[in-house]
């Protein structure tokens, strides 16, 4: 498969971008609130091999404790969902500060959802803000869709819902109460940055994420999903996969290569088995589990990060397509890739299930159309 990414990330035959700090990232850096087992600090000495400097040319993957003496120099202020104004040339002094002082601090269901599920968002979240600090830009969800409470579907309370309207008693009408609150970014490589938190009144607890790239860029559509129960405290299934952009399920070998690495260093193998619909979706890299215990959900947690930091700095080097001879077939190939992935997805009929039981048939049509899987189609995208 032909690849659209330089080939300085390569060196040696392995994947220089995944041998930096990217492979120190350990559970007790994610929150305090995440109360996941202290697992050892992977890869501290491996990351000080003998291939030492990166062959990035200046461009470092900097793992949660790592100290990063970058300044985050914004042109305008960044005004996110909740209308808090991140100021203009604000100092971040390392990563670590930058995610303590995100945090959830301003999503509503901040202290619904468990410490995990708040963890890795914040680490999504804040690196994104980290490693986009000029260009990261809010993307348009529908108004009506950001924010959903199965108690008020009619919007009739207002934002304020989930404070005004106290929870049904079980067995009443209403119950299980669901509430779903979602943020999305743009960047000059990603049409869509998404990410999905929902709390439902029973327990059920859900983190969904997925970065897709504009269609004229050569990058994985990388997606995140975690679903577990507030009751028994467990998560009874997690996901992270870079799904292919290319119709053949094919990844650019540098992600080959870069996962390979990670689920090695922490450890990780897929216990569950890829649903039907996902078949023609997901990538040979994909990690699907059942995490056993606490020790092997910070391990697919720590995988995540270090994944997803990973994508955002190929992203920040990679080239548009479009610069390229012969580009007419790739962009063919990467929009009819993107179209599938939206297509296969709102077949996911245990995700349809949830949303119709709360907020109806017609709700959870256009939702999962317009917030979580819009393809380019439906959004109005044309090929570059």
């Amino acid at each position: 498969m032909q690849t659209f990414l330089p080939t300085a990330f390569m060196h040696g035959g392995r994947c220089n971008v995944v041998e930096r700090a990217c492979l120190r990232t350990p559970a007790s850096h994610l929150t305090p609130k995440a109360e996941l087992s202290s697992h050892q600090q992977h890869g501290t000495s491996s990351s000080r091999n003998g291939h030492g400097r990166s062959s990035l040319r200046g461009c470092r993957l900097h793992a949660a404790e790592d100290s990063v003496a970058s300044t985050s120099e914004q042109d305008e202020p960044l005004v996110d969902e909740t209308g808090t104004v991140w100021p203009a040339k604000k100092q971040v002094r390392s990563s670590q500060e930058a995610i303590a002082t995100l945090g959830l601090g301003t999503w509503r269901l901040r202290g619904r959802v468990g410490g995990p599920f708040e963890a890795l968002a914040a680490q999504i979240e804040g690196a994104w803000r980290l490693y986009f600090p000029r260009e990261l830009r809010l993307y348009p969800l529908p108004e009506d869709l950001k924010f959903c409470d199965s108690m008020d579907v009619d919007k009739s309370v207002g934002i304020w819902s989930y404070i005004d309207l106290p929870d049904p008693e079980k067995g009443a009408p209403g119950y299980p109460r669901l509430l779903i609150e979602n943020r999305a970014y743009a960047t000059k490589a990603f049409r869509k940055l998404h990410m999905e938190l929902a709390h439902r009144q029973d327990g059920l607890q859900v983190l969904h994420c997925v970065l897709y790239p504009r269609l004229d860029y050569d990058l994985p559509i990388l997606s995140f999903d975690m679903v577990g129960s507030e009751g028994s405290g467990r998560v009874s299934l997690a996901i992270a996969d870079p799904c292919p952009a290319s119709m053949d399920r094919s990844l650019p070998q540098v992600y080959v290569q870069a996962a390979t690495l990670l689920q090695e260093q922490f450890g990780l193998k897929s216990n569950r088995g890829v649903p039907e619909w996902g078949r023609a979706i997901f990538s040979d890299m994909c990690v699907i589990v059942r995490p056993e215990d606490p020790d092997e959900l910070s391990r697919f947690i720590q995988y995540c990060i270090a994944l997803h930091q990973t994508h955002l700095i190929l992203s920040q080097h990679a080239r548009p397509v479009t610069e390229y001879k012969q580009k007419e077939q790739r962009l063919a190939d990467i929009r009819s890739a993107h179209e599938r992935y939206c297509s296969k997805q709102q077949e996911n009929a245990k995700t349809r299930r949830v949303l119709e039981a709360a907020f109806g048939g017609e709700f959870a049509t256009r939702y999962m159309t317009e917030i979580m899987f819009d393809s380019p189609a439906s959004a109005g995208i044309a090929t570059p």
